[in-house]
């Protein structure tokens, strides 16, 4: 399974503006947890397994203005993990944002670029006399035209019931 380098392979000039190891995430910041015994080397069951991710419903939300992203309670409420070493599907969503650093400044930072290029498209979108209606559609065809866009998540989330729709469509497995 292919992973990001989770900051690991930054500039010098990104360092500067988002210094490592506070801004590793995913596999990088999982390893840097597991060599320093903040996380079991087997831990299955302490994060997310990316193959264990329901298409539906979403478990992550996300909170414009901090740029951060948190479980989503409603899905977590309605999805059990297979082997969740939690009491609930919040908690391991929960702990997996914090043992991947996914809410570190550099993916705050990169998340806050993509809200602004999102508010921009709409907009452009109602500048071109596009309804209000019309706009997540829009903007759902233009996000999702690449099979899985960066920050699929974040996009997912800011675009709501428009993507799930879509994404529903074009039967997402996850």
């Amino acid at each position: 399974m292919a992973v990001c380098d989770g900051g690991s392979g930054s500039s010098q000039d990104e360092q500067k503006t988002h210094p490592l190891p506070k801004n590793l995430s995913c596999d990088a910041y999982k390893d840097r947890l597991v060599q320093m015994g903040g996380l079991p080397v087997a831990c299955e069951g302490y994060l997310l397994n990316p193959l264990d991710i329901p298409a539906f419903p979403q478990l992550f939300a996300f909170e414009k203005g901090t740029w951060c992203l948190k479980p989503d309670e409603e899905g977590c409420a309605f999805v059990d993990i297979p082997g969740n070493a939690y009491e609930t599907t919040k908690e391991l969503v929960s702990f997996t944002i914090n043992n991947l650093n996914l809410n570190c400044d550099r993916l705050k930072d990169l998340r806050k670029r993509l809200v602004y290029n999102v508010e921009r498209n709409i907009k452009k979108l109602r500048e071109s006399g596009y309804k209000p209606a019309d706009m997540p559609e829009r903007l759902v065809q233009r996000y999702f035209r690449n099979k899985w866009p960066e920050f699929f998540t974040t996009l997912r989330c800011l675009l709501g019931d428009a993507a799930e729709e879509y994404l529903a469509s074009i039967n997402y497995q996850g």
